[in-house]
């Protein structure tokens, strides 16, 4: 690893940032449940710049990255007889966790490509969602086999390890990933056209007593319902003679729909699956469904540092997650301590609760976690 060559950092830069993240690992390195069946991947200016590293201890693994001072720590979610193996195919797999990545792709004004604070909140209130809704609610995971990190950077991963889940196929991790995304779900397997004969029919739907994607459309549509809001069904789409109708027949409304019977008031079909459409953008968590289905892939590993950032992979707790906040609670560096710095680019960025303006060219000193957020983002060097 010491013969990466073309390095975009510069030497004085690099050798500061690998003093940075040994100091870091000779205290907080955590290695991974059952190190010795993973394989393990390192880099420099790229996540993964090599592979096929195998470990028989912490101490082997410590002893490695205390010599080369990697960026970059990735390891296998795939448990294997021969990690270090290759090719693939000599690995041997016997099982592997199921890893949900939640990244921050989110177009907004105002986005902050340095660091951005409504992205931070938005991946991290679907991360939440994710957790709360699918994996313990609808598949019924223990809370006991779920590991949430940070991912160091933008977004999060969530490890699900358990019997239930390490000999999943990969059709069967594409089908869990395809449900959180809404990707599989069938309109016409939640509202169903139940044939009364003579070209009638009556239209079925999901009742009181549903659970999944189904409660998630029947709560949506009875709330709306009940609360009779008519702002609230503009922003639905309803049109004023829809409204109209549904205020007027409110109560027989929901007590049909409650028992399921979504065709009792004629006319609103095209309403019901409208809703469903919503639902589904509001209630679908974007996860790459490629890290969950791809037993072969690497993972960061978690409590390493992020090499684009210096930041944390912080393990959290599911209490904690509401209320994470990656740029006070998943810093590695000191506060106190300062750096001089020279810009070479402008940035401008809240971290540790604190608003940063620097201009291009600025000198300036600065607090140690800051100054190792800029070496990794490029944008300054040392003075």
């Amino acid at each position: 690893m010491s013969s990466v060559t073309a390095l975009t950092i510069a030497p004085k830069e690099m050798d500061y940032l690998r003093a940075k993240f040994r100091g870091y690992y000779r205290e907080h390195l955590v290695p991974p449940r059952l190190l010795h069946e993973r394989e393990f991947g390192f880099g420099f200016e790229r996540k993964i710049e090599y592979r096929h590293k195998q470990f028989e201890s912490a101490h082997g693994l410590q002893e490695f990255i205390q010599r080369e001072s990697p960026f970059f720590i990735s390891y296998s979610a795939a448990y294997y007889r021969y990690p270090g193996a290759t090719p693939m195919g000599k690995k041997e797999p016997h099982g592997a966790e199921l890893i949900f990545d939640l990244d921050a792709g989110y177009e907004h004004e105002n986005h902050n490509p340095m660091l951005c604070t409504h992205c931070l909140n938005k991946v991290r209130e679907e991360t939440h969602a994710l957790v709360e809704d699918y994996l313990l609610g609808d598949f019924g995971f223990s809370k006991k086999n779920l590991s949430i990190n940070f991912s160091g950077q933008k977004g999060y991963h969530v490890h699900v390890d358990d019997d239930s889940v390490r000999s999943l196929s990969q059709e069967a991790r594409k089908q869990l990933s395809n449900y959180v995304t809404a990707q599989s779900l069938d309109m016409d397997r939640v509202f169903v056209k139940q044939d009364l004969g003579s070209r009638k029919y009556v239209l079925r739907g999901p009742t009181s007593a549903s659970r999944g994607w189904s409660g998630r459309v029947y709560a949506k549509a009875r709330g709306l319902v009940e609360r009779g809001n008519e702002e609230e069904m503009k922003k639905e789409g309803l049109s004023k003679k829809q409204i109209n109708f549904i205020k007027e027949n409110q109560a027989l409304m929901i007590q049909n729909i409650d028992r399921g019977n979504w065709g009792a008031v004629k006319g609103l079909e095209t309403v019901w699956r409208d809703l469903l459409q919503r639902t589904m953008q509001l209630k679908s968590v974007n996860v790459d469904e490629r890290v969950s289905y791809d037993m072969v892939r690497l993972i960061r590993m978690p409590q390493s540092l992020h090499g684009d950032t210096g930041f944390i992979a912080k393990t959290m707790s599911q209490q904690e997650l509401p209320t994470f906040d990656p740029t006070k609670e998943a810093l590695a560096f000191s506060r106190t301590a300062r750096v001089r710095m020279k810009m070479k680019e402008a940035a401008a960025f809240e971290l540790q609760g604190e608003s940063y303006a620097l201009k291009k060219e600025e000198e300036k000193e600065l607090p140690e976690n800051v100054a190792v957020l800029l070496l990794c983002k490029k944008k300054a060097i040392l003075v």
